[in-house]
């Protein structure tokens, strides 16, 4: 079941824009220059549908359980040298790298130069929900809903269909963490 199907969307609907429903942040006040395209990373966001791993993804990329427990990843907290950004849209879920340089972003967001939530999607693309994936060499797969731009309007109910939808693209060991926003 790799595309979105009817229960997905219903269980996930609305699709929102960035930051659309944040209590403190808007598109046209924190949504950045380097943050609103998404055309140069197309060929790096892959396509989460099949079940594989995201394009970038090398052996070196799975978490220890040693930084496992160092960062608190099965808590919510987060290791961006190996986490993947992850939102679902109006077809599948989209995974990208968030070391994936960005080196316009990183001028206008000190400290920042890798990619967002918005590179996935676009200024004007929108989602269902987004967050953090980590894939670990004990088999699990920690996913979160970490994304200022899409997760933080989630509710409850969304978050468990995101997984289920996940689950559906054939995904094994999904393990919800709470996030820490």
């Amino acid at each position: 079941m790799p595309i979105l199907q009817q229960k997905h969307i219903i269980g996930l609907s609305p699709l929102i824009y960035a930051f659309e429903g944040h209590p403190k942040k808007t598109k046209e006040t924190h949504l950045f220059d380097g943050e609103k395209n998404n055309e140069e990373f197309l060929t790096l966001i892959y396509d989460g549908k099949d079940n594989n791993f995201p394009k970038q993804f090398h052996q070196g990329l799975f978490v220890t359980e040693a930084e496992l427990n160092q960062y608190k990843i099965d808590k919510g907290n987060s290791f961006r040298l190996k986490c993947f950004l992850w939102v679902i849209d109006n077809n599948s879920i989209k995974i990208i790298w968030e070391m994936t340089s960005n080196v316009k972003r990183g001028e206008y967001v000190f400290g920042k130069p890798f990619v967002c939530h918005t590179n996935i999607t676009g200024e004007n693309g929108q989602a269902y929900i987004g967050g953090e994936m980590y894939f670990c060499e004990n088999g699990n797969i920690y996913v979160n809903f970490t994304s200022d731009r899409f997760g933080v309007v989630a509710t409850e109910e969304k978050k468990l269909m995101a997984k289920q939808y996940i689950e559906d693209c054939g995904y094994k060991n999904i393990i919800r963490t709470d996030n820490n926003l």
